[in-house]
């Protein structure tokens, strides 16, 4: 198995405690974390329950207890993604975390993740929290803008040149009145006027 370079260099640059191995049994890449072993102990005097990454322990067959047995996993790969070993053996050893398929590794997902695995929780639920913030201040900015431009239409639309009664020009005002009191005569001839003889008589003098 070969890993790109610039994976394990980014796995070294995000935790420089922490390697990539290749499990053959499992065909996983697996996550190992370079721990002292004065904090974690060894194979033979454990002070830890996490799993070692070549021992396992086994059932003897003839004494029906658990015995350590050390096996061949896979090769582990150094910051620059060759396998081989670039720690000191006497201070750390290498434990097993979690895995990534060869896919999640390849494609950068698996980078990806183990950076956010390790943001503390306080700081990836601060993320989301402003995140969600964030997405109502764009809605509630995107609101604004439609109230603005919606009254912003129809101010302007109420204006239209429809809205104010027509005005009729003077030369056509005299016009006007003068066929009014042509219809007024003839109603008055036919008996359908109402109004004084001396209201046409003032309105005739005025050239009406």
């Amino acid at each position: 198995m070969i890993l790109p370079s610039h994976i394990a260099k980014g796995f070294w640059e995000a935790a420089p405690e922490y390697r990539l191995g290749w499990d053959c049994n499992q065909k996983v890449f697996m996550v190992l974390g370079l721990a002292r072993i004065r904090a974690v102990g060894t194979p033979e005097d454990p002070k830890t329950y996490r799993s070692w990454w070549d021992f396992r322990y086994e059932i003897d067959p003839k004494t029906g207890q658990e015995k350590l047995v050390k096996f061949d996993v896979g090769p582990i790969f150094t910051k620059n993604g060759y396998p081989g070993c670039d720690w000191d053996p006497l201070q750390v050893i290498p434990v097993r975390e979690f895995s990534y398929t060869e896919a999640e590794v390849l494609s950068g997902f698996a980078l990806k993740d183990f950076k956010r695995r390790l943001k503390p929780a306080h700081v990836i639920a601060k993320q989301s929290v402003d995140a969600q913030k964030q997405k109502g201040l764009d809605l509630y900015h995107k609101i604004q803008e439609i109230n603005y431009e919606s009254k912003h239409v129809a101010k302007f639309s109420s204006k239209g040149k429809y809205d104010k009664p027509p005005m009729i020009a003077k030369k056509f005002q005299k016009k006007s009145l003068a066929h009014q009191r042509a219809v007024w005569l003839r109603e008055k001839a036919s008996g359908k006027a109402f109004w004084e003889n001396r209201f046409v008589t003032k309105k005739a003098k005025n050239g009406i």
